[in-house]
């Protein structure tokens, strides 16, 4: 994998966890939006969430791939 810009999970993959690691995503850990309003709801910090679909890992900077064309 050269670069991910943004994921989403597969139907059936997830067993619904609060918290997990996702496979072949090491040192990334990943939180339901029930733990996403929990933290927001108890103020807590020292903490960065990113929407899924906001997520990039680009470490060779090759940019989002191109959008298919019709």
């Amino acid at each position: 994998m050269d670069a991910i810009h943004g994921f989403v999970l597969e139907p059936g993959t997830w067993g619904g966890e609060d918290i997990f690691r996702p496979r072949g995503m090491q040192g990334d850990i990943v939180v339901s939006e029930r733990f996403k309003n929990f933290v927001e709801r108890h103020g807590l910090t020292n903490m960065v969430l990113t929407p899924t679909e906001q997520f990039v890992w680009d470490p060779s900077n090759l940019g989002p791939a191109p959008l298919p064309t019709s």
